[in-house]
């Protein structure tokens, strides 16, 4: 557990040095295996995340553990799904509980050989390998951009090429735009035709060098902090507008709560211009993971708060849509759920110090962290999770003035 609490200083830093963003090595990374480049070691300033797939695609053993990694399970199952090895692969308790049949469904039906192991749907699976795969598939484009991507890296791999059509409507967009732009950097073919990817098979001849872009949505939670005030700005390090990710939108989304975004030499500077606005809405369906720092945001700033769009974080590394409404509970605001919506007003109760759960989520605790800044203290359980995504997020927020210390 961490106590975490603010204090202003003139000493406190004003610049965050943010980690790589995972969702663009992940991809990269799939990509430089099926060719015969050399391939980045595991390093321990790169995410779990990152560490996990790396370990998956370079293993020669059968059994493959990918602990909470959703990406890497997905991304791996496509993989190895192509490939010429018989692999288990296995997670940890809350991804054998993680859907996963959609992915299966349409590797089954191009071809593979894919068995559940556990309950039907879900991990972990044994894949065995084909003498040829491919054709056409559609897949619905509302449950998790995941599977499109996973698909779409390992459609090369194919014999008899992939053909995807995605069945509208279509989440998380930009997601599905970075593996295209990946694929693309990276010489892989292909062609467009509406909401129809064609893929046929070839070689990853030359994969470009592994791109260590800053990570837009490990910004979300300073863009937080900035809005309070504590501290009025920073300088983010490394990270710029002109971006593949999509969590870039996370200039434009806090603009009305009072921050102004200016891209500069060394990175995004951002400042507390002005007072938020007294209420909120967004429509999160392309960026579901900035909803939890929006709802804290929100929450400490005492505004209404409406977000919609987020069905796909009921099967994250927790049901974010009802831990975001438990953690608010403890501080006294009520939270209106839904499938895909949250909805609250109210102010922070802000009695004794809280303590908030993580729920082995990554983003759940980093967005709690915004909280600090409202109370004299609070706690955090199991902050080690945030690995996951920032290795060195808890030393970034005492730079700039959120102390820390460990409590058993």
């Amino acid at each position: 557990m961490i106590h975490l609490n603010y204090k202003e200083s003139p000493d406190n830093a004003r610049t965050v040095s943010l980690p790589i963003s995972k969702s663009i090595m992940n991809r990269e990374l799939i990509l430089r295996a099926s060719s015969t480049a050399l391939f980045p070691s595991i390093s321990s300033t790169y995410p779990d995340d990152v560490n996990i797939l790396i370990r998956a695609l370079t293993s020669r053993i059968k059994r493959i553990d990918i602990g909470a990694a959703g990406t890497a399970m997905r991304f791996s199952t496509a993989y190895f799904a192509t490939g010429d090895e018989e692999k288990s692969i296995h997670g940890s308790a809350r991804m054998h509980e993680r859907p996963i049949k959609e992915l299966v469904d349409a590797l089954k039906s191009l071809g593979a050989d894919i068995n559940y192991l556990g309950i039907e749907g879900y991990p972990p699976i044994l894949i065995k390998p084909v003498t040829s795969m491919g054709g056409s598939v559609a897949i619905s484009g509302s449950t998790s951009s995941q599977y499109i991507s996973a698909l779409l890296l390992s459609g090369h791999r194919m014999k008899k090429g992939l053909r995807l059509a995605l069945t509208p409507p279509i989440s998380s967009r930009p997601y599905i735009d970075m593996t295209l732009a990946v694929m693309k950097e990276n010489g892989i073919r292909f062609e467009i035709e509406g909401n129809t990817v064609s893929i046929a098979h070839q070689k990853v001849e030359s994969p470009k060098l592994i791109k260590e872009e800053k990570d837009w949505s490990a910004a979300a939670f300073f863009y937080g902090l900035v809005s309070l005030g504590k501290p009025d700005k920073l300088l983010l390090e490394g990270l710029h507008l002109n971006s593949v990710q999509g969590d870039r939108f996370l200039a434009d989304l806090y603009e009305p709560l009072g921050v102004s975004t200016e891209e500069t030499l060394g990175g995004i500077l951002i400042k507390k211009v002005k007072k938020s606005e007294g209420e909120f809405s967004a429509q999160l369906q392309n960026t579901p993971d900035l909803a939890q720092a929006m709802a804290f945001t929100c929450a400490a700033l005492g505004i209404q708060c409406h977000l919609t769009g987020l069905h796909s974080l009921r099967i994250k590394e927790t049901d974010r849509i009802a831990a975001i409404a438990e953690c608010l509970s403890q501080c006294g605001i009520e939270v209106d759920q839904g499938s895909d919506y949250l909805s609250f007003s109210g102010r922070l109760d802000q009695g004794s110090e809280p303590v908030f759960k993580s729920y082995h989520d990554h983003r759940m605790a980093m967005s709690c962290s915004i909280l600090a800044s409202c109370f004299e203290s609070i706690c955090i359980r199991n902050p080690e999770v945030v690995n996951k995504s920032f290795p060195n997020f808890w030393n970034e927020m005492n730079a700039i003035g959120y102390q820390s210390r460990i409590a058993t």
